[in-house]
């Protein structure tokens, strides 16, 4: 069983994420994910998203992948989540909490 990692939203709400190191595969479903690196001994994103987990965690393909690559992230962080609105609130709780580099 992989680890988790809970990021906290704007809002306060707090979200369980499963770790993964890029490139494990991923499950042809949708969901919530955050491409993240440890500095210091925490987790800081460098990417928050939703979507097709299977296809938002291949770098090689991702519109945003070579942005996650130079800024060195080491992991993905995914929990399913099938409600397209469900989704996309908490990617926008996440974004307004956190500063990534390469969202925007």
């Amino acid at each position: 069983m992989a680890e988790t990692c809970r990021w906290i939203g704007n809002s306060g709400a707090g979200y369980t994420y499963f770790i993964y190191e890029i490139g494990h595969p991923m499950a042809d479903t949708p969901g919530n994910y955050i491409y993240a690196k440890v500095v210091s001994g925490k987790w800081h994103p460098v990417y928050i998203g939703q979507g097709n987990l299977r296809n938002r965690s291949d770098t090689d393909t991702h519109h945003k992948g070579r942005c996650i690559k130079r800024n060195s992230a080491t992991h993905f962080h995914a929990h399913r989540n099938a409600d397209e609105r469900d989704r996309k609130a908490e990617e926008q709780d996440l974004l307004a909490h956190y500063s990534t580099p390469c969202n925007g």
